[in-house]
């Protein structure tokens, strides 16, 4: 009972584990996505101001 217990509270702890770092993983690909998007859309700005009379 005891060797069950801890193999539960090892694969709880692992689950834990895996579920933050995709977390983090989720966290960062937005971080980024956004932040290209905002480059986009800025360098888009430049554009449309240098042909603008």
């Amino acid at each position: 009972m005891v060797l069950k217990c801890a193999i539960s509270n090892l694969c709880v702890t692992l689950a834990r584990k895996l579920t933050n770092n995709l977390r983090v993983i989720q966290h960062a690909w937005h971080f980024w996505f956004q932040l290209s998007l905002v480059f986009t859309v800025v360098k888009l700005g430049v554009a449309v101001a240098c042909f603008t009379p």
